[in-house]
């Protein structure tokens, strides 16, 4: 299970001492995701990367670029050549590749060079479109953009933890002026409560209980 704090921290919004960050997506920025590197961040994440590393995984991706028609007949052809068929009728040979594009040139290039590959190999007959299907179910088809998305998500989640752990930990050592304390996000500010770290009172401000107790 997961630990409180990351659970918190995945719907909370990211909170900065004096001032919460503001996160705003934009389509335009799946260009930035592909050329992240998440391996040169380092362990902590600054305000203005984490708003960038926020934007990214909250941003509408395009959607995968299917397989190129000329790279996609190249296949159908290959395999025509190379496998016999059950349909020697020209105008079935017609309807069939009319069929196998509407029914699998969506699919990314990627998958379809594996197909090709695959059913050179291990298929008697030019396959059929379940045969090319089963195949093609062999293959992780989902887009490589999005795991990239997913792994951004997770470092956003994992220093928006951070920083709840970070907050918690500094009201109970009451090392924090009001200031600090007015810019929490008001649903941390609750939580500290009930962990009796704050004082919430009738007008809906929040003081640290170790000075209200002082």
């Amino acid at each position: 299970m997961q630990s409180e704090a990351r659970q918190i921290g995945e719907v909370l919004p990211v909170v900065h001492p004096a001032r919460l960050v503001a996160i705003e997506a934009s389509p335009s920025l799946s260009r930035n995701l592909h050329a992240f590197d998440p391996r040169k961040l380092p362990t902590r994440i600054d305000d203005e990367t984490l708003s960038e590393l926020a934007a990214m995984a909250s941003c509408r991706l395009p959607a995968p670029a299917a397989c190129p028609d000329g790279r996609f007949m190249e296949m159908i052809v290959t395999l025509q050549a190379v496998l016999p068929s059950r349909n020697q009728n020209e105008v079935a040979q017609a309807v069939l590749v009319a069929t196998y594009r509407k029914l699998l040139g969506h699919f990314p290039e990627r998958v379809i060079r594996y197909l090709e590959k695959a059913a050179v190999v291990r298929c008697k007959w030019f396959p059929t479109v379940k045969e090319c299907l089963d195949l093609i179910a062999e293959v992780d088809t989902t887009d490589p953009l999005l795991r990239k998305q997913s792994a951004v998500r997770s470092l956003v989640d994992r220093e928006n933890a951070a920083r709840f752990d970070d907050a918690m930990a500094a009201l109970a050592s009451g090392e924090v002026d009001q200031a600090w304390i007015d810019g929490l996000p008001d649903q941390w500010k609750q939580i500290a409560e009930v962990r009796m770290l704050l004082w919430v009172h009738p007008d809906g401000s929040y003081t640290l209980r170790r000075s209200a107790l002082a």
